[in-house]
């Protein structure tokens, strides 16, 4: 059973779901990385995309 990520800050749920995960794809903003993205970057355990929007 997976948690409810609702009840969890994006950052958290999706570094959480990177160790199950080959790829993260992330959008970037127009001024550069968010805290979600930046967060995501410096501690997924699997690779991140990020794209510009």
């Amino acid at each position: 059973m997976l948690p409810d990520v609702r009840l969890f800050p994006a950052s958290w749920a999706l570094v959480n779901a990177s160790a199950r995960a080959g790829l993260l794809v992330l959008g970037r903003g127009p001024r550069g990385l968010g805290p979600v993205a930046h967060a995501v970057a410096e501690f997924a355990e699997c690779p991140v995309a990020l794209v510009a929007q």
